[in-house]
């Protein structure tokens, strides 16, 4: 959605690490609030990627309160990415990465 803007947030750091971060950062809501959220910064037309924090915030927005909340895993296989999605990433922050003095 946000393409070079995005990558250039991490350039430099292990993709493992931030793919790590925001797991940690996500496993409080369900898929339901994620999804939610990332359909809001599209019909919002947001100009630029929000940051860890940002895009928790706007979860919460989302997440469900009270007893009828149904918790999902990350791994929901309703909300997996495409499984070119990581690598395509990945493979960006490669060909960004400035070759090491």
């Amino acid at each position: 959605m946000f393409g070079r803007q995005w990558l250039d947030q991490w350039a430099g750091a292990p993709l493992d690490g931030v793919k790590a971060e925001w797991r940690m950062a996500l496993a409080q809501f369900d898929a339901q609030a994620i999804r939610q959220a990332v359909e809001h910064m599209r019909r919002e037309g947001r100009d630029f990627p929000p940051n860890q924090t940002q895009f928790v915030a706007l979860c919460r927005q989302f997440q469900p309160r009270g007893a009828h909340r149904e918790v999902r895993a990350l791994t929901d296989e309703r909300r997996d990415p495409p499984p070119q999605g990581f690598q395509t990433i990945k493979d960006a922050l490669k060909r960004a990465q400035v070759p090491r003095k």
